[in-house]
């Protein structure tokens, strides 16, 4: 059986290839809060399923042509139009980040049209309530125990799903090498790979998701390092497959065998794109 340390390895892995090109894109986070914005659209306000591939890369760019204004809670209008005027359509409002609170928009329920609005706040507003950028005040929070407010408080964005909010401060978390002591569960976002795996290891498929998040922290000294490698082994190196994932996790050397197959990948295409660079 393989053990669970050697899904944590695997968490530098999510961190070179995710996670740290998204925040050194927006180098300067800490100080500008636009920054802080563009980085959590441009990985986390969208993962969810189903979501337009140009949401995160349109959002990007409304927030670049606003970037000179002050953020402010109005701001949210401001680059709602700017989004609305790239996408034009498949708006989403009902679970969009960018959708401001109240904006009223149109559905069709059992064929019918029907006419409703935006019950939660956007992205734009709660940032524009903040003293300082959204990502340091999620630091912030983590670092003072008050994991819980944080995650409620992320909540409150449209479209933010339990697994978003827990997504964008696991990475906090990992970003400042921060431990809290109370409800790290919270930190532990709960995917299908991830549900799949705690189910697998633990022999209880019945599990609900705020229970895999809890044997996370429970079974783990480095839970954000675990849950990272998790996802990161089933979606790149056993490519998406239940059963190299079951094959993986019930023999240690298959396990090691993927995880090499795909190292040496990578340096073979890091090899590739030094030569590709180096010609005329």
């Amino acid at each position: 059986m393989t053990d669970l340390k050697s899904f944590e390895k695997l968490s530098n892995l999510y961190v070179a290839r995710y996670m740290r090109p998204a925040w050194e894109e927006n180098v300067g986070f800490e100080k500008d809060p636009w920054l802080s914005l563009r980085l959590f659209l441009k990985m986390y306000a969208f993962e969810r399923q189903g979501r337009s591939p140009d949401y995160a890369f349109v959002a990007v760019d409304a927030i670049d042509e606003n970037r000179s204004a002050p953020l402010e809670p109005a701001s949210s209008r401001t680059v709602w139009r700017s989004f609305t005027s790239r996408l034009r359509k498949k708006l989403n409002h009902a679970n969009n980040p960018l959708c401001p609170q109240g904006t009223t928009y149109f559905r069709f329920y059992k064929k019918a049209k029907r006419k409703s609005n935006v019950k939660k706040i956007s992205v734009i507003q709660l940032a524009g309530e903040l003293d300082r950028p959204l990502v340091v005040w999620a630091r912030d929070r983590l670092q003072g125990g008050s994991v819980s407010d944080a995650y409620a408080q992320i909540r409150r964005i449209n479209g933010v799903s339990d697994k978003i909010a827990s997504f964008f401060l696991r990475d906090v978390a990992s970003r400042f090498q921060l431990a809290p002591a109370q409800d790290r569960y919270l930190l532990q976002p709960i995917d299908v790979w991830i549900r799949f795996v705690v189910h697998k290891v633990c022999q209880d498929g019945q599990l609900k998701d705020d229970q895999c998040a809890k044997w996370i922290v429970e079974k783990s000294g480095k839970p954000e390092c675990l849950n990272q490698g998790i996802w990161y082994f089933c979606a790149n190196i056993a490519h998406s497959s239940q059963y190299l994932v079951l094959r993986a996790l019930q023999e240690r050397k298959f396990f090691n065998e993927l995880v090499t197959e795909h190292l040496t990948g990578l340096r073979r295409a890091a090899g590739s794109a030094d030569a590709y660079e180096s010609q005329a």
